[in-house]
């Protein structure tokens, strides 16, 4: 990414930190690492993300319901909506 570039990434992270919704992962801080890549540190996200649910589906073989496609649309439009 460069050192300068990841710099300017850096308010646009910290912006993370205004958010306040249950469905936004929490914003912990970020910094630059010594390979010069910004690293953004979120909270916990104790029952995983969407793209683990995925797999998940994927290796039982199994569809998510209606209702849970549902459920996933309203919470990313809901996220979509407030950035």
């Amino acid at each position: 990414m460069g050192l300068m570039h990841a710099h300017m990434r850096r308010p646009t992270a910290q912006l993370l930190s205004t958010l306040d919704h249950p469905n936004i992962i929490g914003y912990k801080e970020c910094f630059i690492d010594t390979d010069e890549s910004l690293c953004i540190v979120t909270a916990f996200c104790e029952e995983g993300d969407l793209f683990n649910r995925i797999r998940e589906k994927d290796k039982a073989k199994e569809n998510f319901s209606e209702n849970e496609v549902m459920d996933m649309f309203i919470q990313v439009r809901q996220e979509v909506c407030v950035s």
